[in-house]
């Protein structure tokens, strides 16, 4: 006789389960459950419904499966909060945690193991939900932009339970379920959930099912998001024109074709946020369609078009302003329900940007096909606008414009929320773990002991003792106000951050562990609206930091950090605005600028470096603080002295040969007085038609002091000033300036210069992505004092840093001091800048050499 099938076994349990009812329950309860949707209660089966389903259906059904599991796995020992109801320990390197409800309360299921899955304490990847008639697979993408459950797959068992419970007689054949489709269902859970199935699907398929799902979701909506933007990308969308072409500039400034693409991603950026302002009950929904709609209707009595009578004063008159600032008719109707918001979002980004219009017909477009998602719906059956999709939007924008830009590879690329999840949670992971590790084994007394037993814990044990009621030193008032505070001033830093995926990962990560503190602190209590984003607002302002080449990039992390910031809240006024997070996420190349390897400290700190400090921490925590104040005195005091500074540490001299002749010609005109005689130590010239020189050349080059061969020469700048200091009979000065004529006219001898050994100018600095980061004095709340000078360190740094042959000639100037500085890719550098080890720049991922298990990488 021939072995049951396991589709044989799980029917029997399914046949059992429902027998079971009949007999335990009241008339006509398999009826009402299956039928009519009834949510069984302990009156109807003599005992709680959960655990019925757990005892006669789910416990039986996983063992069907081979699945080995433990129930209640995280309520052993005392009384915890509410914890999920099995977890499987026979699935290789995934152990997903399961959720029980009683028939008919799947939706409870799901909801309890989205908080499941969000619990640091947890730290599960996966969950089972189950009511006994439905079962789910889901993950929690929280990475993202907004955290995001996915269901991967499952079963509804709902037509095979009717079919048996039909054949058994308990229910009348009123429905008709078909052997077939009873069939496929019973299939589908079965190949879902057999041990070897579901260990295949969660460590291979889903985690690639989930990214392609993502990247079909980003695919579809960029490719509507950059038709509109820019009239280019897929094509599927036939728009007669986009954003970029109906923009009005000033007449002033009609050359200026850069700013408009600016404008008009800052545009896009905040039509945007205002939609997921509309969706978290920010702004009354359906705000932007109904001013388009309202505009439609009444366009004859409107002076002006829908962006000048809409939008100009939604984004600079009321976002920006204060209610009681406002003035004229933005004191009522609808202007009155538009709150004040403040966030740099809201602030002109270009210059004269307020004097910026565009026509009508393309912003109705926009925010009814896209923002509102009505030509996303025609095209896919959804609006498909969800928050976490626009990370991987915004960075294939910026790989697009960068790419159109530089026509070449600029080493960009999204790095999945899958591994961003990884990275952040297992850098952020291990210096959390410090904290706690120090500040309760402190608590506890001190000794190697107590801390090398709490160290030997697991983070996420350590967080369950944490939120557990009495366990000792875990549960010390003292001790987790000092936990707490601690996590919320870690420094953490992304220096390559892009349009800020892993600046929003790391919020995600430190709020989840503060959320652990605080249940800990507060047992059985969530945290309100007003905490979470109290909370939310100190991490952004106080913990997470990022720089990047690009200052649209920048743009739209900051928008990314708002998003986070206002996550699941149901945001009030009376919250006060949103921070002023702009000081912490700056433009600027993480690689050139002071500290240089090897000092390790700032060489200049003033007055006006700390009146800078003052005026940072005064602009974060008050919403009337001048931005302008800090960039005049960083751009035209502080910014200057610190290049100056940071060129003159550079000594050892490098070949510069340029990358083509109008280069060389370009820096040869772009060369100072003081530039020749301090920097330049050597340069070579040949025969412009590149023969050998000729007589006449070479007399030329002797007769002022060059060192002549048969194909070039080489002139020494000090050489050169003395011999016309000599034969002109003239001060230093004037020498050095005919100098430097002289060399600049060498082509009208039909002479090239080849090369220049020299150290790096202002010039090079010219030639660099973005402008020289000068981390202690962009970030001076962040510097200490240390010996003869000051230094800024960080805590954790994370990030996927451009990658390839990027380096040009002039910047291979400020890597001199790397130890990478040989290397071809442009990721070594970066690297090694962020290394504890290395310490490249004075401090910037904590400058203390620790041990490996207290690093944090």
């Amino acid at each position: 006789m021939s072995q049951p099938t396991v589709k044989d076994q799980a029917k029997k349990v399914l046949k059992d389960f429902l027998r079971q009812i009949d007999k335990d329950g009241r008339l006509n309860l398999v009826h009402d459950v299956l039928i009519k949707g009834h949510v069984p209660e302990g009156v109807d089966i003599g005992r709680r419904p959960e655990e019925y389903v757990e005892h006669n259906l789910v416990w039986p059904l996983l063992d069907v499966f081979g699945l080995d599991y433990e129930e209640r796995p995280y309520k052993k020992g005392g009384l915890y909060p509410e914890w999920p109801d099995f977890e499987i320990k026979n699935v290789r390197e995934r152990s997903p945690i399961g959720e029980n409800k009683a028939p008919n309360k799947y939706p409870a299921g799901r909801k309890d193991i989205n908080d499941y899955l969000n619990k640091r304490s947890i730290g599960a990847e996966y969950g089972i939900v189950t009511d006994g008639i439905e079962w789910g697979i889901y993950y929690l993408n929280i990475s993202g932009d907004r955290a995001n459950l996915r269901e991967l797959g499952g079963a509804d068992l709902r037509p095979l339970l009717i079919k048996i419970a039909t054949d058994e007689g308990m229910v009348p054949d009123e429905v008709g379920v078909s052997e077939d489709k009873a069939e496929r269902r019973l299939e589908k859970l079965c190949d879902t959930f057999q041990r070897t199935s579901l260990e295949q699907r969660l460590r291979m398929e889903y985690p690639k099912w989930v990214r392609e799902a993502q990247k079909r979701d980003v695919e579809d909506f960029f490719d509507l998001y950059i038709e509109l933007l820019f009239g280019e990308g897929g094509g599927k969308y036939s728009y007669k024109t986009c954003l970029v072409n109906e923009i009005q500039r000033p007449p002033h400034l009609e050359g200026e074709g850069s700013q408009v693409r600016v404008f008009a991603i800052s545009l896009m950026n905040r039509l945007l946020f205002t939609k997921f302002l509309e969706d978290t009950g920010v702004l009354k929904d359906g705000l932007l369609g109904e001013r388009v709609r309202r505009y439609k209707e009444n366009s004859d009595h409107i002076t002006g078009n829908f962006y000048d009578s809409y939008l100009r004063p939604l984004f600079y008159d009321l976002f920006n302003t204060p209610k009681e600032s406002r003035v004229g008719k933005h004191k009522k109707g609808w202007f009155e329900e538009v709150p004040y918001l403040n966030g740099g979002l809201f602030r002109p980004s270009i210059p004269d940007e307020r004097a910026y219009s565009v026509t009508d017909g393309i912003l109705e477009r926009i925010i009814v096909d896209l923002i509102e998602g009505s030509e996303l719906r025609e095209h896919h059956d959804d609006d498909r606008l969800d928050p976490a999709i626009l990370g991987s939007v915004f960075e294939k924008t910026i790989t697009y414009i960068e790419n159109e830009r530089n026509q070449k590879d600029i080493g960009a690329y999204y790095t999945p929320d899958d591994v961003t999840s990884v990275i952040v949670s297992e850098t952020l992971s291990q210096k959390a773990k410090d904290v706690f590790v120090d500040v309760f084994a402190s608590h506890a007394g001190g000794g190697a002991g107590i801390e090398e037993k709490i160290r030997e814990k697991p983070l996420e044990e350590i967080l369950r003792l944490i939120e557990k009621k009495g366990t000792g030193y875990y549960s010390d008032p003292e001790a987790l106000e000092e936990a707490e505070d601690r996590l919320l001033n870690l420094r953490m830093v992304d220096p390559a951050c892009g349009s800020g995926h892993f600046l929003t990962s790391l919020m995600s990560e430190l709020y989840r562990l503060w959320e652990s503190v605080y249940r800990g602190k507060h047992p059985n209590q969530k945290p309100t609206d007003e905490e979470k984003y109290r909370i939310r607002q100190k991490i952004a302002l106080n913990c997470v930091y990022g720089v990047d080449a690009d200052p649209i990039a920048i743009e739209i992390a900051k928008l990314r950090i708002w998003l986070k910031i206002i996550e699941g809240v149901d945001w009030e006024p009376q919250y006060g605005a949103l921070p002023n997070i702009d000081l912490n996420i700056l433009a600027g190349n993480s690689l050139v600028g002071l500290p240089m390897k090897g000092s390790g400290q700032f060489p200049f700190w003033s007055e006006s470096v700390e009146q800078l400090t003052r005026l940072r921490k005064e602009h974060k925590y008050n919403e009337d603080a001048r931005k302008r104040d800090i960039q005049e005195l960083q751009d035209e005091v502080i910014q200057p002295n610190a290049t100056n500074a940071f060129l003159n540490q550079f000594e050892e001299k490098q070949e510069w040969e340029g990358g083509s002749t109008e280069e060389v010609e370009r820096f040869l005109e772009e060369l100072s007085v003081s530039d020749l005689k301090a920097s330049v130590e050597l340069i070579r010239v040949r025969n412009a038609k590149g023969k050998h020189l000729s007589q006449d050349q070479t007399k030329y080059l002797d007769d002022h002091g060059a060192t002549t061969h048969k194909n070039q020469a080489k002139i020494y700048p000090d050489d050169l000033i003395g011999q016309f200091q000599v034969n002109g009979n003239s001060s230093r000065r004037e020498a050095e300036e005919e100098a430097l004529r002289w060399v600049r006219n060498l082509s009208g001898k039909d002479l090239t210069v080849t090369s220049v050994t020299r150290g790096p100018l202002e010039y090079d600095l010219g030639q660099v992505l973005s402008k020289p980061f000068h981390w202690p004095i962009l970030f001076p709340e962040l510097a200490s004092e240390n010996g003869n000078g000051h230094e800024i360190s960080f805590d954790v740094v994370v990030g996927n840093p451009p990658y390839g042959d990027l380096v040009n000639e002039s910047e291979t100037f400020f890597l001199e001091r790397y130890e990478s500085q040989n290397s071809s890719d442009i990721s070594a550098p970066f690297v090694e800048r962020s290394s504890p080890e290395r310490c490249v720049i004075g401090a910037l991922p904590g400058c203390e050499v620790r041990p490996p298990q207290e690093r944090s990488r």
